[in-house]
C-alpha cells in the first residue's frame, strides 16, 4: 500500500477526506506468526476475518522464549523457518493476497535485531568482525604524595589522569611497558581509561553500521520482492534497539561508547585532544568538565546519525516508506544511544508502547514532539500490550483517545495473533483483533481511528510552549543532576496536559535553527511563545544565546528549579554564559522553583490561552491547524461544558464515527476566540473545528434537553445466543472442529452423600472447577526443618490431622500453575510436575516445604516403577516405610497404598507409580498422566468411607433445549427444577475415558433453572474431577432480563454475542425525535428496529436515534445485539491475563422522546 504524505499547507480537499480518508493511514497490528504452522489455508482464513476493519498493514513478529540468547530467549522458531525458501514464499504470497485485501507486509526485527539473538545482528558481526564496539572502563587507585607507584594498565589503556581537591593532571606519559610509574607530588586518584571491546556488538558510529543492517535486514526484502517498497512492502518497525552497548546502570547517564576512530574524528570535529581529558569523562577534572562531555557525546550521537540512524532512514525514505520504532527507554531515558531525540528524528513514525491501557503522557509526548519538530508524518502508537482478555471495545476507544489526544496518529495493535491454540498461546494478550466477540462491531471503531489518523497527521501542531529536553544537563552534570532536569521536564508536562494546556519537548538543535518572528520561536511549522528550562544547570551554548535572543524580542523564557551555570562553550564559570544567564533570571526573575508554581505563572504570562474552560478535571487538548481550518481534539470534559478556543471560523464538530460535520452554536469574542458548549460526553471523540475556508456543514447538530416522555424496557427479553468463537482452526479447543464455541459451564456447586436423594442446598459448599478434584491431603510451609521431619514422621504413620486437601487435575495439573511457559502468558505447554510448593512473595525465606499424604489403588500384584521428577523429595515413603534415594521400583500386593513425601524447599515436582519405566507421551495440552493407563493416580478416599454419590448444582443459560456432559462416573442423572431430563448415553468412551451423556429438556428451559446432576461416583474422581473438563449447551430463544450475564452460572464462561428481542407498543412521538438508551453495555452493541440498523456503539454512550426506523402506526420490533470480551472464556483457562467477565445489556434499556426541534 502507497503510503500519501500528510498535507501540511491544508490546501486539499480535507472535508471530503475526513469522510473516506486513504487507507494508508489505517492500523498496522502486529502479527504473530509463531505458536502453530504457518499455511496459506489458515492465513487466508485470517485475511478473510481480518477484512473491512481499515488494516493498511500486517507486521509479522516473532516472539522469544526463555532460554538462549544474550537479552532474553532465543527466537521462537516457526514452520517454515524464518527465512528459508518457503518462509520468502510464504511472504512473497502475502504480499500478493495483502493486495486483494489491501494491506503491505513487513517484518519487525524484535528478537531479531540484537547481537547475540542468532539473526542479522549477529550475520553482520560475522560478515564484517571489525563493526563491533566497546566501552570506555575506568580503574581508580588512592595515590600518597611522595609514594612512588608502580601499578599494570588494563589491555586497551588510553589514558591516566590524577584527580584531586584542587587539579587534574595527565599522566599518560608515565605509562610504559604496561605499568604507569611515578612519584606523586600530592594525593589524590588515579584513574586509568581503557577501551573494553565487545565482540558481540554492533557500534552504530561504524562508517557499515547502517549499510550492513540495511544489508542483513531490510534490504533482503528488496531482493526478494523488487519493486514492492512503499507498495506491498511498507511500516517496518525497530523494537525494543539495543546494539549490545546499552549500559544501564544509571538511567539518563551516557553510555561511554568508544571505538579505534572516535579520537580522531574528535580531534576533526571539535578541534583539540580528547584523550589526556578522557577522565574528565567520569570524574570532575575542573571547570571543563561539562564542556568535555558535551563535546564527547555530541560527536558520538553525530557519528550514530551519519553511520547508523540517517541511513536507515533515508533507504525508507526514498522508498516512499513508513519506519517506526519504539525503543526501550521510549523518551523517558534522556541519553539512550546518546541523545534519544537527536537520534530518534530519523525515523518516519516516531513511537512508543503503552501497556496495559496506558496513555503515559511523557512516552508520547516526546515521539509527537519528534515529529512536530522534524515534519515526520506519524507517530507510531504501539497498543495495548499485556491488558487483558477483558479489554472492552469502550476500553480501546477510551485509550485510543488518551494517546491520540496527546499526539498519536498510527495505532498498532499489538495483538493479532496467528494463533490461540486451543486458548494456550499467548503473548501479552489480548489478541485484539478477530478472536474477540466484539469484532463484529470492531470495524465503527477502526473506521473512526482512521479518520482521526488522518486528520491529525494533517496540517502542523499548535501550543504555546516548549520544554526543553534536558539531554544536556544528563550528559554533562552528575547523574543526579541528570535524573533531577528529567523528572522536573517530565513533571512539567504532567501537570500541564493534565490541566488541559497542550506542549512540546523540544531539543537544542530545534531551537538552534528556530527562527524568532516578534515573540514567538517558530521552527517546523510551530510557533512556541514560551520556553521552559526544566532544572538544567549544564546546556548548549548555541541554544542559550538563542533563548537570549528570544527572551530579548519579548519572548518568555522560564526556569524551573536550577538555572544553566555550564555549557560546551568552556564549561564552567563562563562569563559570557553567566551574562546570559543574569540577565534572564537574575533575583528570581522568570524562575518558579517547581513544576506547581510554574502554571501560575504561565497563566499569567500566557494573557490569551489556546484553551480555557472552568472545569477542573483532567482535561485533555490536541490543536493543529490545517489551512484555514483549527482542529481542537478535546478529551475528558463533560457534555456540555463552556469552553474557550483561541481561533474564529464556523464552529462544528466532526464526527470520526460517520464522517460527517455538525454545526454547532458558538460565541465569538473580539480577542480572537470563541466559546462554545461542548456537544458531546466527556468519554466521546470530541472534534471541534473552526472553519475558515466558507464549507458549510452537512448538518446541525442537535442538541437534547430533558426528555418529555420516558419509557422504560424493564423484564424479559426474548434471548438468544450469537457465537463467535469459530474453532475451525482451533483457537478455542482442541482438537479441531467446525463448530462455534457456544454457552458451557466449567464450575458448579458441589455435595457429596451416601444417598441418592439430592442433598440439602446447606450441604453444597463452594463451587468446584470441572476436571479438578482433591487428590491428596497437604500441609506446609514450615519453619524450621524440625516441623517438617515431624509432620513427615506424623503423615506416614497415617495422621494427617490438621492437613488440607491437595486438588489438581488429571489433564492440567495444579489450577492457576501451569508450569514454566516463558515470558508474557501460555505457551502451549502443561508441566508433568503436579505438586507444587513455592510460598507467596515477602513469606520469610524461613518459611518453606511441604508434606504430601496419599494413596494409590494397585489393581494387580507385581513390580511397579517410581516415576519422579522436578524437585527431589527430602523424604518419600510407601506403607510407613522411609524409601531409600536410589529406590528405582517397589513391589506391591493388590490393594491400597498410602504414599508419604517431604519437599524441604521451594519448588515443582511429581511423584508417581507406573507400570512402565518411563511416562508416555502427552498428548496436547496435557499431562502425560492424562491418557496413561500404566500409571496409578492418587484417590484422595484411599478405599476408606468413599462416598457413593456427587450432586452438581447450577443455573442453566436461558434457552437451553439439551446439555452434553462428559463425565467419570458410572451413572448419571439430571434434573431441571426437581424435574428429570432425559438421558442417553452418547458416547461410550471419550479420549480421556469420561463418558459422554446427552440430558434433553421436553421443551426449552425459556428463564435460566436450578439444574441437579447426580452422579455415581467412580473411584479416584470425586468433586470437579467427576467432570471432564465442560458442560456444554445447546440453547435456542429462551426468556431473560436485562443484566450481567455473566453473574448466570449458565452463561458465565460464554464469550459471544447475544439478541435481545422485544415488542414495542405504539409509541406517539408527537412527531418528536425518540431516542433508545441502553444505559451500560459490555461490550458493542447494534440496535435494529424492524429488522433495519439503527447504527452500532462501540463505547457510551450506547444511545440510538430511532425515529426513522418506527412504523407510524403499530407494533415494533427491538432487537439489540450485544457482544463481550474473551475473559468470560479464558474464566476455563489459567492465564494470569484474565480481565473482567461482566457481560451484556448490564441496565434496563429506556426509551426517551425529546420534544421536536
Amino acid at each position: 500500500m502507497k503510503f500519501i504524505k500528510p498535507d501540511r499547507e491544508g490546501t486539499s480537499d480535507i472535508e471530503m477526506a475526513f469522510q473516506n480518508p486513504p487507507a494508508c493511514y489505517g492500523m498496522v497490528p502486529f502479527f504473530w506468526w509463531v505458536g502453530d504452522e504457518l499455511t496459506k489455508e489458515r492465513l487466508s482464513f485470517e485475511f478473510e476475518k481480518l477484512s473491512g476493519h481499515d488494516i493498511c498493514g500486517l507486521q509479522i513478529n516473532y516472539a522469544h522464549s526463555a532460554k538462549g540468547g544474550r537479552a532474553y530467549g532465543l527466537t521462537y522458531p516457526s514452520t517454515p523457518p524464518l527465512y528459508s525458501e518457503a518462509w520468502w514464499e510464504l511472504v512473497g504470497w502475502m504480499i500478493e493476497e495483502g493486495k486483494k485485501y489491501g494491506f503491505s507486509v513487513s517484518l519487525s526485527d524484535y528478537t531479531l535485531g540484537i547481537p547475540g539473538q542468532g539473526n542479522f545482528a549477529d550475520d553482520m558481526i560475522a560478515e564484517n568482525p571489525d563493526i563491533h564496539g566497546g566501552w570506555l572502563r575506568a580503574k581508580s587507585y588512592p595515590i600518597t604524595a611522595g609514594e612512588t607507584i608502580g601499578i599494570p594498565v588494563p589491555a586497551g589503556i588510553l589514558s591516566a589522569g590524577i584527580v584531586s581537591s584542587s587539579e587534574f593532571s595527565d599522566v599518560t606519559g608515565a605509562i610504559s611497558d604496561g605499568v604507569v610509574s611515578f612519584a606523586p607530588e600530592g594525593d589524590g586518584i588515579l584513574v586509568l581509561i581503557y577501551y573494553e571491546e565487545e565482540p558481540l556488538s554492533v557500534d552504530p558510529m561504524h562508517p557499515d553500521a547502517g549499510d550492513s543492517a540495511i544489508r542483513h535486514f531490510f534490504g533482503r526484502f528488496e531482493e526478494c520482492f523488487p519493486g514492492e517498497c512503499g507498495d506491498g512492502l511498507n511500516f517496518f518497525f525497530s523494537d525494543e534497539l539495543n546494539f549490545g552497548l546499552a549500559d544501564r546502570s544509571f538511567r539518563n547517564t551516557l553510555p561511554k561508547l568508544w571505538d579505534g576512530r572516535l579520537a580522531e574524528e574528535f580531534r576533526k570535529r571539535k578541534g583539540y585532544d580528547l584523550i589526556p581529558l578522557l577522565t574528565g569523562l567520569f570524574y570532575d577534572i575542573g571547570d571543563i568538565t561539562p564542556k568535555v562531555r558535551l563535546d564527547y557525546n555530541d560527536v558520538v550521537v553525530s557519528l550514530e546519525n551519519e553511520n547508523y540512524f540517517s541511513k536507515v532512514f533515508e533507504w525508507h525514505e526514498k522508498r516512499g516508506m513508513v519506519y517506526g520504532c519504539d525503543h526501550g527507554g521510549r523518551g523517558t531515558d534522556l541519553t539512550e544511544f546518546g541523545d534519544y531525540f537527536r537520534t530518534q528524528k530519523y525515523n518516519q513514525g516516531p513511537g512508543c508502547d503503552q501497556p496495559m491501557m496506558g496513555s503515559h503522557i511523557v512516552k508520547n509526548k516526546v515521539a509527537s514532539s519528534i515529529a512536530h519538530l522534524y515534519e515526520r508524518p506519524r507517530v507510531w502508537l504501539e497498543g495495548y500490550h499485556s491488558s487483558g482478555w477483558g479489554v472492552s471495545s469502550a476500553d480501546m476507544a477510551d485509550v485510543t483517545a488518551r494517546n491520540f489526544v496527546m499526539g498519536q496518529n498510527l495505532l498498532s495493535l499489538h495483538g493479532c495473533y496467528y494463533t490461540t491454540h486451543g486458548g494456550w498461546w499467548e503473548w501479552a494478550p489480548p489478541c485484539n483483533c478477530f478472536r474477540m466477540p466484539y469484532w463484529k462491531h470492531f470495524s465503527e471503531f477502526t473506521h473512526a481511528t482512521l479518520r482521526l489518523s488522518y486528520l491529525l497527521s494533517q496540517g502542523v501542531h499548535v501550543c504555546d510552549i516548549a520544554v526543553v529536553y534536558p539531554v544536556a544537563t544528563a550528559e554533562g552534570d552528575l547523574a543526579e543532576k541528570g535524573q533531577l532536569a528529567a523528572d522536573t521536564a517530565f513533571g512539567i508536562m504532567n501537570r500541564l496536559y493534565q490541566n488541559g494546556i497542550d506542549a512540546d519537548f523540544i531539543d537544542f538543535e530545534s531551537i538552534v535553527r528556530s527562527k524568532i518572528e516578534g515573540a514567538a520561536l517558530c521552527v517546523a511549522g510551530e510557533r512556541y511563545r514560551v520556553l521552559v528550562l526544566p532544572a538544567m544547570s549544564v546546556v548548549r551554548f548555541s541554544m542559550m544565546e538563542k533563548l537570549y535572543a528570544f527572551s530579548r524580542a519579548g519572548g518568555i523564557v522560564l526556569a524551573v528549579g536550577e538555572v544553566p551555570c555550564a555549557s560546551d562553550r568552556v564549561g564552567r564559570h563562563d562569563p559570557v554564559l553567566g551574562e546570559m544567564v543574569q540577565d534572564m533570571f537574575a533575583h528570581g526573575k522568570n524562575t518558579a522553583p517547581s513544576a506547581e508554581e510554574l502554571l501560575p505563572m504561565l497563566m499569567a504570562r500566557i494573557k490569551i490561552p489556546d484553551f480555557s474552560t472552568a472545569y477542573d478535571g483532567t482535561r485533555f487538548l490536541h490543536h493543529r491547524r490545517i489551512g484555514e481550518r483549527d482542529v481542537y481534539m478535546v478529551y475528558g470534559v463533560p457534555r456540555g461544558t463552556v469552553c474557550r478556543f483561541r481561533a474564529l471560523g464556523t464552529a462544528s464538530l466532526w464526527n470520526p464515527y460517520d464522517g460527517k460535520r455538525y454545526s454547532l452554536a458558538s460565541v465569538s469574542h473580539g480577542n480572537g476566540t470563541t466559546s462554545l458548549a461542548l456537544p458531546l460526553e466527556a468519554t466521546e471523540y470530541e472534534l471541534i473545528v473552526f472553519d475558515r475556508t466558507g464549507r458549510e456543514p452537512d448538518a446541525a447538530f442537535r442538541y437534547y434537553g430533558e426528555p418529555v416522555r420516558s419509557l422504560p424496557l424493564s423484564g424479559d427479553y426474548r434471548f438468544t445466543l450469537l457465537p463467535t468463537l469459530d474453532n475451525r482452526m482451533g483457537d478455542f479447543q482442541l482438537p479441531v472442529s467446525d463448530a462455534f464455541i457456544g454457552a458451557r459451564l466449567c464450575t458448579a456447586a458441589y455435595a457429596q452423600s451416601d444417598s441418592d436423594a439430592p442433598p440439602e442446598a446447606s450441604a453444597f459448599g463452594e463451587k468446584v472447577r470441572f476436571s479438578f478434584g482433591k487428590i491428596m491431603k497437604c500441609q506446609g510451609p514450615f519453619e524450621t526443618e524440625e516441623a517438617l521431619i515431624r509432620s513427615f514422621e506424623r503423615a506416614k504413620s497415617g495422621d494427617t490431622a490438621g492437613f488440607s486437601d491437595y486438588e489438581i487435575s488429571w489433564r492440567y495439573g495444579k489450577w492457576g500453575q501451569p508450569g514454566a511457559q516463558g515470558y508474557h502468558g501460555l505457551k502451549e505447554l502443561v508441566t508433568d510436575e503436579f505438586l507444587f510448593f513455592y510460598e507467596p512473595k515477602g513469606t520469610s525465606p524461613q518459611t518453606q516445604g511441604r508434606v504430601f499424604a496419599g494413596a494409590v489403588n494397585v489393581p494387580v500384584s507385581g513390580e511397579y516403577f517410581i516415576l519422579a521428577g522436578g524437585t527431589s523429595p527430602r523424604f518419600a515413603a510407601l506403607d510407613g516405610n522411609t524409601l531409600s534415594g536410589d529406590t528405582h521400583s517397589v513391589l506391591l500386593r493388590r490393594g491400597i497404598h498410602r504414599i508419604t513425601l517431604a519437599y524441604g524447599e521451594e519448588g515443582t515436582a511429581y511423584f508417581m507409580l507406573s507400570k512402565r519405566e518411563a511416562r508416555s507421551g502427552a498428548e496436547e495440552l496435557s499431562m502425560s498422566w492424562t491418557h496413561d493407563e500404566a500409571v496409578l493416580r492418587y484417590d484422595y478416599y484411599g478405599g476408606e468411607s468413599v462416598p457413593k454419590y456427587g450432586f452438581f448444582r447450577f443455573q442453566s443459560p436461558p434457552g437451553m433445549r439439551r446439555m452434553k456432559v462428559p463425565a467419570f462416573a458410572d451413572s448419571l442423572a439430571a434434573f431441571a427444577e426437581g424435574k428429570p431430563l432425559k438421558a442417553k448415553m452418547t458416547n461410550a468412551c471419550l479420549s480421556s475415558g469420561a463418558v459422554e451423556w446427552t440430558f434433553e429438556a421436553d421443551t426449552a428451559l425459556a428463564r435460566p433453572a436450578e439444574i441437579l446432576i447426580r452422579a455415581a461416583l467412580r473411584p479416584p474422581y470425586y468433586g470437579g474431577a467427576v467432570m471432564d473438563e465442560f458442560i456444554t449447551f445447546d440453547c435456542g430463544e429462551g426468556l431473560f432480563p436485562a443484566g450481567d450475564w455473566s453473574l448466570c452460572e449458565g452463561l458465565a464462561c460464554y464469550s459471544g454475542g447475544a439478541a435481545y428481542v422485544r415488542t414495542l407498543p405504539p409509541l406517539d412521538a408527537d412527531g418528536g425525535d425518540v431516542i433508545l438508551d441502553l444505559g451500560e453495555v459490555c461490550s458493542s452493541a447494534e440496535v435494529l428496529v424492524n429488522g433495519k440498523s439503527a447504527g452500532v456503539r462501540i463505547a457510551p454512550p450506547y444511545r440510538f436515534d430511532i425515529t426513522d426506523f418506527l412504523k407510524k402506526d403499530g407494533e415494533n420490533e427491538l432487537r439489540i445485539e450485544v457482544y463481550n470480551t474473551l475473559a468470560n472464556f479464558y474464566l476455563a483457562i489459567p492465564t494470569r491475563y484474565g480481565g473482567s467477565p461482566v457481560s451484556g445489556l448490564l441496565t434496563e434499556p429506556v426509551i426517551k422522546i425529546y420534544k421536536k426541534e
